[in-house]
């Protein structure tokens, strides 16, 4: 099964849809037979929230943390389950200074730690972003967008 969905924000109702897509990922664990999914967390409470569905885990290709404004810090080993992501994205995360690469299991290997299935990176509205090093995690790494204020500063295809 195939699951795309697009959020619109209705401030005024309470549904699944609402805030940071919390109730949405609770209602998405029902769907026994997903093999592809793409969406976008916009808080670390519901972004552990999914990273504990082994579901999630196994069939997401496309993330994106969209307005993640709580930490100038992103531990991006938290993804190193994720076993078809393709694409990530970082849309907006202002106070976002760094992305580490900290381990957080002792027990794992090297060639888990390493997202191989990850081919286009696009970080946008991150101003105070600066190290991009955990991209040599990403073997197969294609297309790495950097767009500032929404004007292409250095965009370009790796080969």
């Amino acid at each position: 099964m195939w699951f795309r969905m697009y959020l619109i924000d209705y401030p005024n109702e309470d549904n699944v849809l609402k805030g940071g897509n919390e109730k949405l990922i609770v209602e998405l664990k029902g769907l026994q037979h997903l093999n592809i999914l793409r969406i976008s967390i916009h808080n670390m409470v519901c972004l552990e929230r999914f990273l504990s569905f082994n579901l999630f885990r196994c069939c997401t290709e496309a993330l994106e943390l969209s307005d993640f404004r709580e930490s100038n810090v992103f531990n991006v080993l938290c993804f190193e389950n994720l076993e078809r992501l393709k694409k990530l994205q970082f849309c907006d995360c202002e106070i976002m200074e760094e992305i580490k690469m900290e381990k957080l299991h002792t027990l794992v290997s090297k060639e888990t730690s390493c997202f191989h299935t990850l081919s286009e990176v696009i970080i946008m509205g991150c101003k105070k972003l600066k190290d991009l090093t955990w991209l040599m995690l990403a073997p197969n790494l294609r297309t790495l967008w950097y767009l500032d204020n929404w004007v292409c500063k250095n965009g370009r295809n790796i080969k």
